[in-house]
């Protein structure tokens, strides 16, 4: 549609105003955004998008770190002593609590573990960095990177415009290596939570070569109802209950991180670099 046919459309007598508009020199107001929107005929996320982008919408706000910490204290104590891998990440997908059993996923190190939660790291850190175990251990790589976008966009359809959404995925380039970040931007411009209509599976299959031993996994999500559906607990579980779960008791046995408490990362040394990204830093309101 052409900036005249859409000002026949809305009934204005010029294209200036949709220029301005066009060059972000107005904001246009909610009841400009209306017309605009039905004229185009969007969906309704993206009218909440661009009322967002137009200073009409509001950025999350996470609750009192207090009321976060003793929700977290209880999910503790669930996770803890689990034999498969289980940690909590917030909607913006970055990693506030993880248990010894996901240190499976940098060789075991706990303290490298530790040492990742207090830089800030995200899913997408984790996923993405192919200096990073995960990368080497996946066999199904592709399917979990594509299906970690996916559920991101989705957890995330009304946040669009918040500060944190808008950082990707140029973001994700100083934390990554330079064909990673290429890898990780063509998946982020393919997949699409507005026009994949598709069911939002519970359950995603994880696949995993470690030390000779082919793992079948299911990550399965919780979000936390406590928390507003924020925060979400994420978990590995053995696919095949009886092989697999001996198999990932031994693993977690015989790891170095065994028997350490959950990562904390809000108790960790240096966590202030966890809070001064835009990706990782807390939202208005928050820490």
């Amino acid at each position: 549609m052409s900036q005249f046919e859409l000002a026949v459309a809305l009934g204005w007598k010029g294209t200036n105003p949709i220029v301005l508009m066009e060059q972000g020199k107005r904001l246009p107001r909610l009841e400009t955004l209306d017309s605009v929107s039905t004229a185009l005929k969007i969906t309704y996320a993206d009218r909440c998008y661009l009322a967002g982008l137009a200073g009409h919408g509001y950025n999350t706000v996470l609750p009192p770190l207090e009321q976060i910490i003793e929700v977290l204290d209880q999910i503790d104590g669930d996770i803890q002593n689990l034999p498969y891998p289980a940690y909590v990440i917030d909607y913006r997908f970055r990693c506030w609590m993880a248990n010894a059993a996901a240190a499976i996923f940098v060789d075991g190190d706990w303290e490298r573990l530790a040492a990742l939660a207090a830089r800030g790291v995200t899913v997408f850190d984790l996923i993405f960095n192919s200096e990073l175990p995960p990368h080497r251990y996946s066999t199904n790589r592709e399917q979990i990177e594509s299906e970690h976008i996916f559920r991101f966009k989705a957890y995330n359809l009304y946040r669009r415009h918040e500060p944190f959404y808008v950082a990707y995925p140029e973001v994700m380039r100083d934390r990554l290596l330079p064909a990673d970040y290429e890898r990780f931007v063509a998946k982020w411009r393919a997949v699409d939570a507005l026009t994949m209509w598709r069911m939002f599976p519970r359950f995603v299959p994880v696949e995993m070569s470690i030390g000779g031993h082919h793992l079948c996994l299911t990550m399965v999500e919780q979000p936390s109802l406590h928390l507003q559906n924020m925060f979400i607990v994420v978990g590995y579980q053995p696919s095949h209950p009886m092989p697999d779960l001996a198999l990932m008791q031994a693993l977690s046995a015989a790891m170095p991180a065994a028997g350490m408490p959950c990562v904390r990362a809000w108790e960790l040394p240096n966590v202030e670099m966890w809070n001064q990204h835009p990706v990782t830093g807390p939202s208005p309101g928050g820490l």
